[in-house]
């Protein structure tokens, strides 16, 4: 929220409830980049395994040979919780490991972000099995946020309760996450 309303006050978002942000200004907003990329790791929106086929006459995947016509597949919570591209607390929400110290965040190496990034991207799927609304969902993340954010204040309701998974059905479901909303006063 900080964030949002500097970039307000120095005029990188309009001032306006009427004016939305623009995507190329949502994405100006770095710590706003950073959590939209650490939830969409710490709890992927799609949590099948989406498999696929080798082709007939066989594929090398990762430097392994794969016989033809064989279904593989990946877990996606698995890659976006490994501690070996994560660090050691891959089960914490913390945005701030995608940003580098030179700007404010916790991660020391360039090279390990654009890493974690790449890896991040295979949440939308990859090649010819890319997901065709991809663009349209990361436009919708970057200006729902900020437009929420900006006009109204979230707080738990209940926030020494762990709010817990609902199950997962292709995509997780939560329970006993309550908040309360309250309209904020723009600060401009």
């Amino acid at each position: 929220m900080a964030e949002i309303d500097a970039a307000v006050a120095d005029g990188r978002i309009p001032a306006s409830l009427d004016q939305v942000i623009s995507d190329a200004a949502a994405r100006e907003l770095p710590y706003l980049q950073a959590c939209i990329k650490e939830g969409l790791r710490w709890l992927p929106p799609i949590a099948g395994m989406l498999p696929k086929k080798t082709p007939p006459q066989s594929d090398t995947i990762n430097g392994h040979f794969v016989p033809g016509g064989v279904t593989v597949s990946w877990c996606v919570k698995g890659i976006h919780h490994n501690p070996a591209l994560y660090g050691p607390d891959p089960q914490a929400y913390r945005p701030d490991r995608w940003i580098h110290t030179s700007t404010g965040g916790d991660e020391p190496s360039e090279e390990k972000i654009a890493t974690i990034e790449r890896n991040n991207d295979l949440i939308f799927g990859h090649g010819k099995y890319s997901c065709l609304g991809k663009s349209v969902a990361v436009i919708e993340l970057n200006k729902v946020f900020v437009e929420l954010l900006r006009r109204f204040e979230f707080s738990l309701m209940k926030p020494e309760e762990e709010w817990r998974g609902g199950g997962c059905f292709g995509i997780f479901l939560q329970k006993g996450l309550w908040v309360t909303v309250r309209k904020r006063e723009l600060k401009v």
